[in-house]
């Protein structure tokens, strides 16, 4: 008996363990308008946050951030990247006796567009690259959420640092989603369906819970029914969960606070394009808006015509104007609903985080205070998703998320603000410098439109091409160039990509759509309201090189800004 006392394994000492994270020393960190501190982190969270001279534990690893600001790393409140998407089970009882005499009743389980039980948590998938891409923009952590129905499913709160799904979820399940959406045909398919579906599924929630609770208490009455989706909805019934309502325009906004009150549910409008024509409402209901700042594409103001051209026609001058003036209008909403009181966060839905960040920026620069913006992106999206206690402040007791840049990004005044370390959970991960692309534009610089080349180099190569580019908030390039030798030669290229950063700019490309053919680069500059550098390729009889300038096409609008002489 004594021998086999001393076999038995103590299960503590067989339980798997994370490998450990060394704790970190961040020296000399200047916090957004105080003096340099020093955080200590351990363990995965902020011991403690120190005054200039404090002692260092003599195990911190020290990181030395002399000269850097140092921000909570951003949450970013929505997106459905990583979460796939999946149409529920319409089916869940008996089909319908279509012989049978008629049917007063709703069936028992109809559950197009209804999924409740489902959850980013278990299905998340994020890829390294995907994740690295967030965690450059500055952002260590975001909300998971699932899309595409009445009732979609339940988000998930994931730390971004790479680790395995199952210890990146800080909070396994946040809000219920849904949407005026489902796949398919039949009902439900237009928006009073939808209505109706959900009222359905309300009054079936709340059914279940009374079978539930007289069957628990021994009284008459039938057994309830084994529910996933109905088991999962209780806690929105108590009000211990949100629905976040994906919601764009103005009367499906006005939809969603009219359901909240009529079925008693604490709401949050995701999406919101069209939420500040109802800001007092939103205020006055204290309902909060993750605005994902997907504003349509950018109306152009109308361009002078010079004198002596005729215009080109493409749509009149008043409606371009009246289209222009309705795009900044909702450009503007986040500045509405901050002026009436809303609490707002921002999320990248299904876009890039580069290009979120591009947007909350230029929303500073249109007026929204900057302590806004970077409550929207931190403490405040933290306490949003109930999580203020742990993420969202370089406080002792937080779990790290600490994000050291050269300047506070978000200041209009240092666009070339570059981030340098981020550390989420203990584990610190530091960005080298790199050629300045990988900042955002400029202000005013902007290589969108169509362009004429001019190339200048000795021996055989392209001299002239025609571009056609698209750039994105954060300057990302796409587009078409062509190419040509002379003239009436033959036009070589395609599809390009390339970003724009600061004043600089590159392109790349292929004189063709084969495998084989030859590759080129263009390396720009703006300077003196002009784009030129420098092409690069490797041509089957040798290397071209080749100076480029780069010349606007002006496109014109009839009937607007003419020349009186």
């Amino acid at each position: 008996m004594l021998i086999a006392a001393f076999c038995v394994p103590d299960a503590a000492l067989l339980a798997q363990t994370r490998k450990p994270i060394a704790p970190l020393a961040i020296r000399n960190a200047r916090l957004v308008g105080g003096e340099p501190v020093s955080i200590i982190t351990r363990d995965g969270r902020i011991q403690s946050v120190l005054e200039p001279g404090s002692g260092i534990p003599i195990d911190a690893h020290p990181i030395d951030a002399t000269g850097l600001v140092a921000l909570p790393a951003f949450i970013d409140a929505y997106t459905i990247v990583g979460c796939p998407a999946r149409a529920p089970e319409a089916d869940r009882d008996l089909p319908t006796d279509v012989g049978a005499n008629i049917d007063i009743d709703m069936r028992d389980a109809n559950r197009k567009g209804v999924q409740p039980s489902y959850t980013a948590a278990a299905v998340a998938k994020w890829t390294p690259a995907q994740r690295a891409g967030w965690r450059k923009g500055g952002f260590g952590h975001a909300l998971v959420a699932p899309f595409g129905q009445i009732l979609c499913g339940d988000s998930a709160l994931l730390s971004l640092r790479e680790a395995a799904t199952r210890d990146a979820i800080v909070v396994p399940a946040v809000f219920a989603h849904a949407g005026f959406e489902t796949g398919g045909a039949g009902y439900p398919s237009t928006a009073m369906g939808y209505v109706a579906q959900l009222r359905q599924f309300f009054l079936d929630a709340r059914r279940h819970a009374e079978l539930h609770e007289r069957y628990q208490a021994g009284r008459p009455g039938v057994r309830p029914a084994w529910d996933a989706d109905l088991d999962s909805f209780q806690p929105v019934l108590r009000r211990g969960r949100r629905i976040a309502a994906r919601a764009e325009r103005a009367n499906e906004i006005d939809r969603w606070l009219d359901l909240s009150e009529e079925l008693g549910f604490e709401l949050v409008v995701v999406g919101g394009r069209e939420a500040f024509h109802h800001a007092e409402r939103l205020s006055a209901l204290r309902v909060p808006v993750v605005l994902t700042c997907e504003w349509g594409e950018e109306v152009e103001l109308p361009k002078a015509v010079p004198a002596g051209e005729r215009p080109r026609y493409d749509v009149p001058a008043e409606v371009r104007l009246e289209q222009r003036r309705k795009w900044e209008e909702r450009r503007s909403g986040a500045l509405v609903l901050q002026r009436a009181g809303v609490s707002i966060a921002f999320g990248s839905a299904g876009g890039a985080p580069a290009e979120l960040f591009g947007r909350v920026r230029k929303l500073v620069e249109l007026g929204l205070p900057i302590e806004v913006a970077r409550q929207a992106l931190g403490e405040g999206a933290a306490q949003l998703l109930g999580v203020e206690r742990r993420i969202g402040r370089l406080a002792a007791g937080q779990e790290t998320g600490i994000a050291l840049w050269t300047a506070d990004p978000l200041d209009p005044a240092n666009k070339s603000a570059r981030l340098r370390w981020i550390v989420l959970d203990g584990a610190a991960e530091e960005f080298v410098p790199g050629d300045g692309l990988e900042n955002p534009p400029a202000p005013g610089v902007d290589l969108g439109g169509k362009w004429t080349l001019a190339l200048v180099g000795e021996g055989a190569g392209p001299k002239l091409g025609d571009a056609t580019l698209w750039m994105e908030l954060d300057g990302s390039l796409r587009g078409t160039v062509l190419l040509r030798e002379r003239p009436d030669g033959e036009a070589k290229g395609g599809e390009i990509k390339g970003k724009v950063g600061g004043k600089q700019a590159r392109l790349t490309g292929k004189l063709g759509a084969a495998a084989d053919d030859p590759a080129w680069t263009i390396d720009l500059k703006w300077k003196e309201g002009r784009w030129s550098g420098e092409f690069k390729a490797q041509l089957p009889g040798g290397s071209y090189e080749a100076s480029v300038e780069f010349t606007q096409v002006h496109e014109h609008v009839e009937g607007c800004c003419e020349d009186d002489h």
